[in-house]
């Protein structure tokens, strides 16, 4: 049993002392299991970029309202095989533990970085959470899902009735903010040019859990 994720790099490039550059780029990749398919498509939002070019940006941080748009498919590839694909999770998670600069001596805290996910179309019985910060995770390792951040969950056991869903139809968008709360501003931190990787994972469900 296979996910779907694709990949993206957020680039904090400090232009000069009082302005910070942040750049979000994608890349997608993907595969399917043996009871399902799976595919997630880009919408829009595949390069997003924010600029702290005064102290109360610094001080507020900023938020991407427009955010990715991910349209996602996913079905039962064999309904006779004895096992029903009826449902899945979404998650977000990086492998690095924190933000890593150009300078190797710099570095942002996970946390810097907070995603906020919500349905645009279709997912009408799917429960998406308030999201939160990045946090470190792993992908799958079968028969167990991904580890991170939860974004959303749809289980037959719990009124799930979205499965089948389409990338046409189905579409959710997760917003970004960036040092918007006191505990993960960006007031006295070196200017650098910032990376970190974050994956999405479509996870399917059978049932109460994961699928076999």
């Amino acid at each position: 049993m296979f996910s779907f994720f694709f990949t993206f790099e957020i680039l904090f490039h400090a232009l000069k002392k009082h302005i910070l550059y942040i750049l979000f780029l994608f890349l997608i990749e993907g595969a399917f299991g043996q009871y399902n398919t799976i595919r997630v498509v880009l919408v829009s939002g595949g390069r997003v970029n924010f600029n702290f070019n005064s102290i109360n940006d610094y001080k507020n941080g900023k938020t991407d309202t427009e955010g990715t748009l991910i349209g996602v498919s996913l079905a039962d590839a064999d309904p006779l095989d004895g096992v029903t694909v009826d449902g899945f999770e979404i998650y977000a998670n990086t492998p690095s533990a924190v933000i890593q600069g150009e300078n190797p001596v710099n570095t942002l805290p996970l946390s810097t970085i907070e995603l906020t996910p919500a349905a645009v179309s279709g997912f009408a019985t799917t429960v998406f959470t308030a999201g939160g910060p990045l946090v470190t995770g792993t992908g799958p390792l079968p028969p167990a899902g991904p580890t991170g951040l939860l974004l959303a969950r749809c289980r037959s056991t719990t009124g799930c009735t979205d499965v089948p869903l389409s990338s046409v139809t189905d579409i959710f968008r997760v917003t970004y903010s960036c040092g918007t709360t006191a505990l993960n501003n960006l007031l006295g931190q070196p200017a650098d040019y910032y990376t970190v990787e974050i994956s999405y994972w479509v996870w399917p469900q059978c049932g109460a859990g994961d699928c076999p």
